[in-house]
């Protein structure tokens, strides 16, 4: 850079770039200091005039070399970094004792500790620490001893000094900073002898600032200013030789400045030409009394020294013989007291294989030093020495922990200081009231622990109360031990931590930060300004990547800056919440980005619904136009071609995002190879039937075709029957038709929302409606017959389908099953493919059709072929007389093999797995590449895999087909490991980041229980994880259960119970309800319910009888209820149930849908505890009874009572009725089961027989929380619950708290923490299809405390309201070990169902309460499968 292009200042009073300073500028002083992640740093710590050399890398492991004489080095002691990384260090005497000391800053604690010389003991360092937020510049000058601390984060300088006897350091002084502080150098300007405080502060552009009169007065000078300007380094020194104090500043780039003092009391500012460096550093190499400047190259692969020759005119002269990375460079008096000398470190080079960033990561390979002198004009290496790679050195780690003793007891251990004492702590007395505590340890000796004197460790003044807090050692007790790995840390009066931890994430996250009460959090991102973080709210959500720094302050304490990066590997396109709508534009719109309801306004629209209908989803008087009130707005009819204005017109597709089409239907029908295309009679009616036997439309023959307006969800069966022959019903197969409709997916990160919007909606218009053209042909009349056939086989029918019996084909339930692993359009495509003309199957059905239609049969045609297959008599009057018996069963046989080859979506694959467009795919070793889902799965390209799946499309037109993998059958992974292993327990760091999330599993643990600990797996290449990996020869595993969804029609069981089957429990009470009143059949009335509405009327009488049911001897309870009013009715007294669990049952009708049932039992010492089932409304129960089933397991007493509740909505039209009858109370004993027919609302008549030996039912689906954070497990947060206005808890995904045995072989689990008056929620997202029928939802928790009431719910996937829940009053069931919780539920609007579980903490709680739940269960409860009571308990028997 040419002197005329440096950037003039703006301040006023600048002339020619020069400013007047009011000082006089004699005389300098300087420090020894180094800075950056590898530090090299030169001073005398031994008073021998000679230099000695401290060594320090970028983890925070250090040496001093101790000079021996003649540049001669000798290892001296190991050094360590206390605070998170280490920042600039220095040698200066800062304890007035006349010895140079070693100083180190600790950025992100904002302290800095001083190593007292000659000995260097740490544990005798004189510490301060809170001095702010992030410490970015350290300055010492020669005399009066004080430290001067640049803070950048909270702009300001910080003056710390020693007391009197030089043991402890204090804070003298603070001076505020308009922007952050990047330099500071001490420096004589005035001659007196004392030198003045000279500050780089950088915001806008650069401003350089004089401090004088320091620490007492501090008058502060501006000596220069750019605006264009960006410099963070300053050095003091003379430039020319004047004895005027001049200033070098630069930035990590080639900008360099001088700024030259030209004449007493003025500055001139000049450019400098320097090349791009990774580092530069200023001293007199030469020693004629100027500045040089030594340059190391951004590659670092050479050293340059600029030797200044005065007048600011600096040449070149690189420094020979470079043989390495150099990391960093000192200069001092290595060779003899006079001689200034230079010493390069230097790491063996990469080789290519890694960038220089990441090539210290390399252990294996030592580090060396050169020295270097100048002689002669040029640099000569006098010699070179070896030193070991600090990274990989673990001698040194923090053995006295000091903790929070009420953090212990909750699970957390945040270290509020700690300590390393040689070699084996294994005791420590309590801390004493003056911050000291006695350890006791052993010492190693000959290999072996020997007995040592105790040590005591002083500095924890700082603790507010002493007696608050205890020392962990070594040995923890005489069976556990600890050993931590990490550095010991400084003083941290304020704890703060945030979940997840940093780290690469393939999702969108939420951090959570945390402190403790009363205290303040700050957070940022990516450096910008500061926001204060609100407890209690979601989080920060970060849907791409960012650095988050966070501090906190507690009165006048302030707490170490925490530095968070995080990876967010995932596409522009990702939608957490499954609303449609990407991450990145939610923001954008200010919708959240996890919606719970994806309704903000609550107006019925959802958010992207109303994005795409140009309303605001975020005002609820807004909402799309509906002109003729037929619930599709005018937008919708408009896509869908229907008549906005007329509300007989209108879609027919189930919902805003299904797809229908327009289907015309050539009447022509060719029922022959060589038959010429007739047209039907006039009058011949087509119907379209969906899977469910319902007819969905029809149309009678009177043009040239057909046209019908069809839903396309799901596939349907179209018939025509002849007008003239009234059972000659011709089929064809009318495929599903499901829209290509991605809108989150449109986004490609680089679109505004309108724009984005615009593509979404071009998408609706050629997506959501359809055109189709059908024709019935003799191959499609053939493979539609096929296609029943294969439904009654694969769907276990048990009997011929009846088009328009009524009688249902499928269950919605059993419709799912066979989607899991079957796609019903790709079954009958292959059998239309595989049964042409010539096919004997085909030729069967032509002649039969054909015969029919002069012979009119007495039932329908397909109904007399599926009965020929599945060999179903058949009347002979129904054939044609020529058949031969061999025809046919040729003809069904040739069938039968071409159903028993139907594809299945299920699927194995071999191959690689590799990464293409953001996609991971497998390519098989024929060269097929197919791309799969692992559902989040953390996967490493170039591994070898077998894994099982399920084949799927995302829509009818995709053409593509994605495997959704459901397990993994063999994992070779190919892990490009560097081989960093920052705990030194043999497995590298990121093997253990890829199979566990994180970097501290245990060596010799066996998560997977397959005989071989993580060690074995490690060097044999098996999944650390997996129970069927395991190394060769190895023992023979103990089985433990891969749960996934079971892509089979039959449900996987669990084994099945002893011979002689399950007895049944007998009910303790039995409510019939015939006695005349209320108070004799044992209950007493609660008007208007507990929150006292209007009331409204129960009473005993008559009640409907309903064959089949139990419910059917005339009387039984009868509950009225006018709009607006609620009626309550309770049992008393209490019911003696034992400790068992309880299954509370009665049958229910109301005659009404729009009113709501609830059955609830409360513990019978009535703290509180209760359980309830309380469907959204009574739609389900109308003019006909079901069972409404309830699951309660007092934990307080013995006893239970019932209560039952009926509310009608004020908004409701009418009155209602409820009737209920044969209300039970069933203790389940141990040993006894109960059976779906049991509880189911559908359920017939019960009896009390033994079950037969039946399995269990087996989880359909398990949150195991091995995911690294809540939300990536399958849960949204609702921080306060559902409560407005609540005070929120802690919901985190977690390792088992310390001293617990994991109830599971991973050890995570999600682990609730609320302070007194909090409230934590977290539910299940997205929902679970669980069918038609109850769902058992269990889990696994421990709680830290009594005071607790933990909560287990189950809601409707609609989210409508409907709810199953247990809520015990307190947590002591808990307390003790893991206990099994469950709750039952069926839901009665969709079959779907949400878990959803709570922590609360009353207000009076002595403390904060801690649960941790691992393994949810989710049960479908089928048919044919039994539960014991054990199954079903919730609480220690």
């Amino acid at each position: 850079m040419s002197q005329s292009a440096f950037p003039k200042p703006t301040e006023a009073g600048w002339a020619s770039g020069r400013l007047l300073v009011l000082a006089l500028l004699t005389g300098m002083g300087i420090s020894a200091f180094a800075e950056g992640p590898f530090q090299l740093i030169a001073g005398d710590l031994t008073q021998d005039s000679l230099s000695d050399l401290v060594v320090m890398d970028e983890s925070g492991r250090g040496l001093i070399l101790v000079n021996q004489g003649g540049g001669q080095l000798s290892a001296g002691k190991k050094i360590y970094a206390q605070g998170t990384t280490p920042g600039p260090m220095a040698i200066a005497d800062l304890t007035r004792d006349t010895v140079s000391d070693l100083v180190m800053l600790y950025p992100a604690e904002a302290g800095i500790e001083a190593v007292p010389g000659p000995a260097i003991d740490q544990n005798q360092s004189l510490l301060v620490s809170g001095l702010g937020v992030d410490a970015s510049s350290l300055a010492i000058p020669g005399k009066p001893p004080i430290a001067a601390v640049g803070l950048a984060g909270v702009p300001k300088i910080a003056l710390i000094q020693p007391d009197a006897q030089g043991t402890a350091l204090t804070v003298t002084r603070e001076i505020p900073s308009t922007a952050p502080v990047r330099g500071l150098v001490w420096a004589d300007l005035d001659g007196n002898q004392a030198d003045e405080l000279i500050a780089l502060i950088q915001g806008q552009g650069t401003t350089v600032l004089a401090y004088q009169g320091l620490p007492a007065q501090g008058i502060e000078i501006p000596l220069a200013k750019w605006e264009d300007v960006q410099a963070d380094a300053i050095h003091a020194g003379n430039l020319n030789p004047d004895g005027l104090v001049d200033f070098l500043l630069w930035s990590s780039g080639s900008e360099a400045v001088a700024l030259v003092g030209i004449a007493v009391g003025v500055y001139e500012a000049r450019a400098l030409p320097l090349a791009e460096s990774y580092k530069k550093k200023a001293g007199d190499f030469n020693q004629d009394g100027l500045l040089d400047i030594l340059v190391i190259s951004p590659a670092q692969d050479a050293v340059t020294v600029y030797l200044n020759s005065g007048g600011l005119n600096f040449k070149p002269l690189p420094v020979p013989d470079i043989s390495g990375r150099v990391l960093d460079v000192a200069f001092g008096n290595f060779v003899s007291p006079g001689s200034l000398d230079l010493v390069i470190w230097t790491a063996p080079h990469s080789n290519g294989l890694q960038p220089a960033s990441q090539a210290t990561q390399t252990p294996s390979l030592p580090h060396s030093l050169s020295l270097y002198q100048f002689t002669g004009g040029t640099f000569s290496k006098l010699g070179e020495m070896e030193i070991p790679n600090l990274s990989t050195d673990y001698s040194v780690y923090h053995n006295v922990m000091i903790y929070k003793k009420t953090d212990v007891a909750a699970g957390r251990f945040y270290p509020y200081r700690s300590f390393f004492v040689n070699d084996w702590t294994i005791g420590a007395d309590a801390i004493f009231g003056d911050g000291s505590v006695k350890i006791h340890r052993e010492v190693l000796q000959n290999g072996h622990l020997v007995s040592a004197p105790p040590v005591t460790l002083t500095g924890l003044q700082f603790l507010p109360n002493p007696a608050e807090f205890e020392a962990h050692v070594n040995q923890f007790s005489a069976e556990q031990s600890l050993f931590a790995f990490g550095r010991p840390v400084l003083p941290r009066t304020v704890s703060l931590t945030a979940a997840p931890p940093a780290g690469t994430y393939n999702s969108t996250i939420t951090v959570t930060p945390a402190a403790p009460p009363g205290a303040t959090i700050y957070y940022r991102q990516n450096g910008g300004g500061w926001q204060t973080y609100t407890p209690g709210t979601t989080g920060i959500i970060l849907y791409q990547s960012a650095t988050l720094d966070f501090y906190a302050t507690l009165g006048a304490d302030v707490s170490p800056m925490l530095t968070l990066p995080y990876t967010i590997d995932q596409d522009p396109s990702a939608d957490s919440d499954k609303d449609g709508i990407p991450d990145a534009l939610e923001d954008s719109f200010g919708l959240p980005i996890f919606s719970v309801t994806k309704d903000y306004d609550g107006d019925g629209w959802d958010d992207l619904d109303e994005l795409v209908r140009d309303t605001n989803p975020k005002d609820k008087t807004s909402v799309p136009s509906d002109a003729d009130q037929d619930g599709w707005s005018k937008f919708d009819e408009g896509i869908r071609q229907t008549d906005p204005d007329n509300p007989l017109s209108f879609p027919i597709a189930p919902g805003l995002a299904a797809g229908e089409y327009l289907l015309a239907v050539h009447p022509a029908v060719r029922l022959s190879k060589d038959e010429v295309p007739g047209p039907v009679s006039e009058g011949s009616f087509l119907s379209a039937w969906n899977l469910f036997n319902s007819q969905v439309a029809s149309a009678t023959f009177t043009a040239p075709q057909w046209t019908l307006r069809l839903p396309g969800p799901d596939p349907l069966i179209l018939r025509v029957r002849e007008k003239s022959a009234n059972t000659v019903t011709i089929s064809l197969y009318s495929r599903s038709y499901v829209p290509c409709w991605d809108p989150a997916g449109l986004y490609d990160g680089g679109l505004t929302g309108p724009e984005w919007l615009s593509l979404v909606r071009q998408q609706a218009i050629q997506q959501f409606l359809t055109n189709r053209a059908e024709s019935f042909t003799l191959p499609a009349a053939a493979a539609t017959v096929a296609f029943e056939l294969w439904l009654i086989q694969y769907g276990s029918l048990p009997g011929p389908i009846v088009w328009g019996s009524g009688a249902p084909v499928l269950t919605h339930d059993t419709l799912a099953t066979l989607r899991l692993s079957y796609d019903l359009d790709e079954v009958y495509g292959y059998l239309l493919a595989s049964l042409p003309e010539v096919h004997s199957w085909t030729g069967l059905v032509s002649q039969l059709l054909n015969w029919s239609r002069d012979n009119p049969p007495s039932q329908d045609v397909d109904l007399t072929l599926q009965q020929l297959a599945m060999g179903i008599p058949v009347d002979p009057s129904l054939l044609p007389p020529s058949w031969m018996p061999e025809t046919i069963n040729q003809a069904v046989a040739d069938l039968a093999t071409v159903l028993a080859n139907a594809p299945s979506k299920v699927i194995e694959l071999t191959g690689t797995l590799q990464s293409a467009n953001g996609l991971t795919q497998l390519v098989t070793g024929g060269g097929e590449a197919w791309t799969l889902n692992f559902g989040g799965a953390n996967i490493v390209t170039g591994s070898q895999v077998t894994i099982r799946g399920i084949r799927e499309t995302a829509c009818s037109n995709s053409g593509e087909w994605i495997v959704r993998v459901t397990e993994t059958l063999q994992y070779q992974p190919t892990l490009a490991l560097n081989n960093l292993d920052s705990d030194g327990d043999g497995l590298p760091d990121q093997w253990e980041a890829f199979y566990f999330g994180r970097t501290d599993a245990l060596p010799h643990d066996d998560p997977d229980n397959d005989g071989a600990d993580n060690l074995s797996e490690f060097h044999a290449f098996t999944h650390p994880r997996d129970n069927a990996s395991k190394p060769a020869g190895g023992p023979t595993p103990t089985p433990t259960p891969v749960i996934t969804p079971s892509p089979t029609v039959t449900p996987v069981m669990t084994p099945t119970p002893p011979a002689g089957g399950m007895p049944k429990s007998l009910p303790v009470a039995q409510y019939g309800f015939s006695e005349g009143n209320l108070a004799a059949a044992g209950f007493a009335e609660i008007p208007g319910g507990f929150l006292s509405y209007p009331a409204g009327e129960s009473s005993l009488g008559v009640v409907p009888v309903q064959a089949g049911s139990p419910a059917s001897d005339g009387q039984g309870l009868r509950f009225v209820c006018d709009p607006g009013e609620v009626q309550m009715i309770q049992s008393l007294p209490v019911t003696p149930v034992g400790s068992n669990p309880v299954l509370v049952r009665c049958m229910v009708q109301a005659t009404s849908g729009g009113g709501q049932f609830a059955l609830a039992a409360v513990d019978g010492a009535f703290d509180g505890s209760a359980a309830a089932l309380i469907p959204h409304d009574t739609q389900f129960m109308l003019n006909e009874y079901k069972r409404v089933a309830l699951l309660y397991d007092p934990t307080t007493s013995d006893t239970l009572s019932v209560l039952l509740q009926v509310y009608n909505p004020a908004s409701a039209p009418m009155p209602i009725t409820v009737y209920v009858d044969n209300l039970e109370i069933i203790p389940l004993l141990p040993g006894t089961a109960i059976e779906p027919n049991d509880i189911m609302i559908n359920g017939g008549s019960v009896n009390s027989s033994p079950l037969p030996l039946l399995p269990k039912p087996a989880p359909l689906h398990v949150y195991d929380f091995a995911q690294a954070t809540v939300e990536a497990a399958g849960f949204a947060q609702v921080p306060g619950g559902f409560l407005p206005g609540s005070t929120p808890g802690l919901s985190v995904i977690s390792s088992v708290p310390f001293g617990w045995t994991p109830p599971s072989a991973d050890g995570r689990g999600v682990l609730f923490t609320c302070n007194p008056g909090e409230i934590q929620l977290i539910m299940a997202s997205p929902a679970v299809g669980v069918g038609q029928q109850p769902v058992l939802f269990r889990m696994t928790a421990r709680a830290t405390s009594t005071e607790g009431i933990f909560a287990l719910a189950a809601l409707d996937g609609s989210l409508d309201g409907s709810i199953g829940y247990a809520i015990p009053v307190g947590t002591a069931y808990m307390t003790g070990g893991f206990t099994q919780a469950a709750v039952l539920y069926e839901p009665t609007n969709t079959d779907s169902a949400v878990v959803v579980l709570q922590l609360a903490v009353p207000a009076t709680a002595s403390g904060p309460v801690s649960v941790f739940v691992d393994q949810i269960e989710v049960i479908p409860f089928i048919t044919g499968t039994l539960l014991e009571a054990a199954d079903l308990a919730t609480r220690p028997k």
